[in-house]
């Protein structure tokens, strides 16, 4: 990292101002895809009027409530994996997944409502939420994400950068890949849960959502597939 204008030794804003600067410059295009995915959402939420609980209506009342939080969750995660803290970025997004087997399990399951709703009762583990409704392939995303999360030799080894510990944020193409992958899967399910609360409230509202932000979509899939192709599964593997 080098010293700024004025010879002082660098500190931690200047080098988030580098990566900042490179990501911008190398990632412009996930920037793009990014920024089109919080869109989805704030568009989503500006088609929501009011929203009165009652029991009839407890999993679309969780599904906004976990929709709202994946919002707040993705900023954070955005601003994050833009300034280097992949690590950090990806823990948040982890956050994001567990809702997300939130999302498919509590349907059918009322112990899970009683808990996110009234604290009543513990959850079940994600790994059962994931076995009992096939979607152990979510479940992996997780385990994984949980390494960053953890104190783990992947989440210490990505403070090392050619034998030295790093103590400020730097650009990595690769990471950025892998925090952009898991922002768009996220980001991606979670916003299917938004559009079934808009379709709940008003069927009209829900398809002009659908038609509105199917470019986003497109483009975010599309991305995935193309990183695909370049990397296998490798970005989202041990």
């Amino acid at each position: 990292m080098c010293v700024n204008n004025k010879g002082k030794p660098p500190t931690v804003l200047d080098a988030e101002k580098q990566v900042k600067t490179t990501t911008k410059k190398e990632k412009w295009n996930e920037i793009e895809i990014i920024t089109g995915l919080i869109n989805t959402f704030t568009n989503g939420f500006n088609r929501i009027g009011t929203f009165k609980p009652v029991d009839a209506n407890e999993t679309e009342y969780i599904w906004l409530l976990l929709a709202t939080r994946c919002f707040n969750s993705i900023w954070c995660s955005y601003r994050l994996m833009y300034s280097g803290y992949y690590s950090q970025a990806t823990t948040i997004i982890r956050s994001i997944t567990e809702d997300i087997l939130i999302c498919i399990a509590c349907p059918n399951d009322k112990r899970i409502r009683n808990v996110v709703l009234s604290g009543k009762g513990e959850l079940p583990s994600y790994s059962s939420m994931a076995r009992n409704n096939n979607v152990l392939n979510i479940y992996d995303m997780y385990k994984h994400q949980c390494k960053f999360a953890h104190t783990s030799s992947l989440s210490l080894g990505v403070l090392i950068d050619k034998g030295r510990v790093k103590t400020a944020p730097m650009y990595n193409e690769l990471l950025f890949n892998y925090c952009v992958e898991a922002f768009i899967k996220t980001s991606v399910m979670m916003a299917e849960y938004l559009g079934r609360v808009i379709f709940y409230l008003d069927k009209s509202e829900a398809k002009s959502f659908n038609n509105d932000v199917a470019n986003n979509l497109v483009k975010a899939t599309n991305w995935l597939k193309s990183i695909r192709e370049r990397y296998g599964n490798e970005t989202n593997q041990d």
